[in-house]
């Protein structure tokens, strides 16, 4: 009775784990809709995505998920193409792409033929407005045919097949002043098969190995540009679902494979859209003394407009040089000493993500070698802030309380200018030229006492 068990153990791991082939079934089909995470290029993906031969084992269970997006195929006669594409399943690339800001192309769409023999890509297709009106089309529907169609996979798939094949698309249209075509081709090894675990499930895959190297002109408003490029893609094919359970992907230089991404099927999780904006932000320095200025450099990524809106607590700090909480990248004079937190939302018609730093700036008692005895408030701007070496230093004040002098001192308290000023104007050019490259002090005096300190940098 116990050698019939371990027989009939045997025979079901065998078969769970057995080699499987992939055909025309297991693609996508019209109304298929596909959840799917990107995530992080752990260690786990990393060490095993390169693992090739008969009944591997790959557990890249520890993704976490960073982004999601979900991925739909029409029938070609369910969208806005009927007329120009039969008989075909169209994937929806995006509702909107911009092109340089000038012109956004809606409804994008590739278009494959599934045969028995191959998926293939052979249409692409976009819509594009105008600025025309009738009898006029206000909307130009295009979707112009490969000249030689893209065969993504050749069935069946089986391990340790491997095909190749070329592709060729351009689409001109002098209406719009546009042209873009592409030319290559494309390289698939089925290297590897097993069972792939991830925290949407366990399958059993075969892995496909794609290398696509192309060529791509555009040509748009005038501007003419051509790129070489050469990706690889990694992905674990199964009959269990008509989408691939895992994809790593990225490029070829010198011949080395840089892994850049890696997604996977997936469940709902409670992660930004693929489109949403990504908030990111740093700043030209991070400690300071009281009244210095910092420059917010905002490296947020997003295919679209994205809306700024800054935060920064304690509130002791000011916008200047004509910026606000919604610009994008801020100017900010810090009035107090203390440690402030900074926070950057940014929001696009796909979503918002936000960066909070705690503690980020760190703002010092001012140093200057010189009495710090604590000042009154003073009304004045100082600008450009900071200079080019060899540029004239504005200052603008209330005629209210202007100063009488000023006095350029470094930071160890050495006076380097003394300057007079006079009592029927509300600006002066401070005579800076002759100074190095450098963090200065200017000190403003009224009846023989200091009013006010404003720290200023020569670059």
């Amino acid at each position: 009775m116990k050698t019939l068990l371990s027989f009939l153990f045997l025979t079901f791991s065998i078969a769970v784990n057995a080699q499987i082939s992939i055909t025309t079934n297991d693609m996508p089909q019209a109304g298929d809709t596909f959840r799917y995470s990107i995530g992080t290029l752990d260690t786990a993906v990393l060490l095993g995505f390169q693992s090739t031969g008969p009944n591997q084992q790959w557990n890249f269970n520890s993704l976490q998920a960073q982004r999601q997006n979900v991925e739909q195929y029409f029938a070609s006669a369910n969208t806005p193409y009927s007329a120009q594409v039969s008989n075909r399943i169209g994937l929806k690339i995006a509702d909107t792409l911009a092109l340089g800001g000038l012109v956004n192309l809606y409804d994008v769409y590739d278009f494959f033929d599934n045969s028995t023999a191959e998926y293939a890509k052979d249409y692409r297709a976009a819509s594009v407005p105008t600025g025309l009106s009738f009898p006029f089309p206000p909307v130009l529907t295009i979707a112009p045919a490969f000249t030689d169609k893209d065969e993504v996979y050749q069935f069946p798939l089986n391990y340790l097949d491997r095909d190749s094949s070329t592709f060729d698309f351009a689409y001109n249209n002098s209406l719009i002043g546009a042209y873009y075509g592409s030319n290559g081709y494309r390289i698939n090894e089925v290297e590897a098969w097993g069972t792939m675990v991830t925290p949407y499930g366990t399958f059993n895959t075969l892995k496909v190995k794609t290398d696509v190297v192309s060529y791509d002109t555009v040509s748009f408003g005038g501007n003419n540009f051509g790129f070489n490029s050469h990706t690889r893609e990694y992905k674990w094919l199964s009959n269990q679902m008509q989408f691939p359970v895992v994809t790593v992907s990225g490029n070829v230089v010198a011949g080395v494979f840089i892994p850049t991404n890696v997604q996977y099927r997936d469940s709902v999780r409670n992660v930004p859209s693929l489109f949403a904006p990504l908030a990111l932000f740093n700043a030209d320095t991070t400690a300071i003394e009281v009244n210095d200025t910092v420059f917010f450099n905002n490296t947020s990524i997003s295919i679209s407009p994205i809306q700024n809106n800054w935060s920064i607590s304690p509130s002791t700090y000011q916008y200047v040089n004509g910026t606000s909480a919604t610009s994008q990248n801020p100017v900010v004079v810090f009035t107090d000493t203390g440690s402030y937190d900074v926070q950057l939302i940014v929001q696009n018609n796909q979503g918002v993500d936000t960066l909070d730093r705690a503690d980020y700036i760190d703002v010092n008692p001012i140093n200057t070698g010189i009495n710090n005895t604590k000042l009154p408030k003073f009304n004045f701007k100082l600008f450009p802030n900071p200079m080019k070496q060899g540029s004239l230093l504005m200052l603008q004040f209330d005629k209210n309380i202007k100063p009488d002098h000023f006095v350029i001192y470094t930071l160890e308290g050495k006076a380097m200018l003394e300057q007079q000023t006079q009592a029927e104007v509300e600006q002066l050019m401070l005579p800076t030229q002759s100074l190095l490259s450098g963090t200065y002090v200017l000190g403003l005096f009224k009846n023989g006492e200091r009013i006010a300190n404003q720290k200023f940098i020569i670059r």
